[in-house]
């Protein structure tokens, strides 16, 4: 990627907000909550119900808004109690289409959480240099009714 990504965040049917960068690039988030916008990695705080499927797709576009190609990339996304925990309470499925990850955490993932935890996803090109893309906090609703 000859320029640094940036996120375009959808989730659900609804229509992200969008906000305009120093630089004139637009970013849209809609992950539930507002976000502050910066320089990769963006701090995307998520909000999840134990035992439940929860799915985050993530656009990735240069600055100039064009579409990335993934080609080659893989992605990598995990919740983890802690910045410091050796071990990932949960992790999400990712696929790659185009320029789009799509994050899928499966409700056998989900049945893991902790009600705070932290979670990023990270984009690995061909030669293997790693982009984080998006951190934050996660926040997991305790489920009532279990199958």
């Amino acid at each position: 990627m000859s320029d640094q990504p940036v996120g375009t965040w959808t989730r659900g049917l609804s229509v992200p907000a969008t906000q305009t960068l120093g630089d004139g690039t637009v970013i849209a988030l809609d992950v539930g909550a507002a976000q502050t916008l910066g320089t990769l990695p963006l701090n995307v705080n998520l909000v999840l119900y134990r035992g439940d499927d929860f799915y985050l797709d993530v656009t990735v576009v240069d600055t100039n808004g064009g579409a990335v190609d993934l080609t080659g990339f893989t992605a990598q996304a995990e919740l983890r109690p802690d910045t410091t925990a050796g071990t990932a309470l949960a992790s999400f499925t990712e696929t790659i289409s185009g320029n789009v990850i799509h994050l899928h955490l499966p409700a056998s993932e989900a049945l893991n959480l902790l009600p705070d935890t932290v979670w990023d996803v990270q984009l690995t090109d061909a030669t293997g240099v790693v982009t984080t893309l998006a951190y934050g906090d996660a926040t997991t609703t305790p489920d009532v009714t279990r199958p």
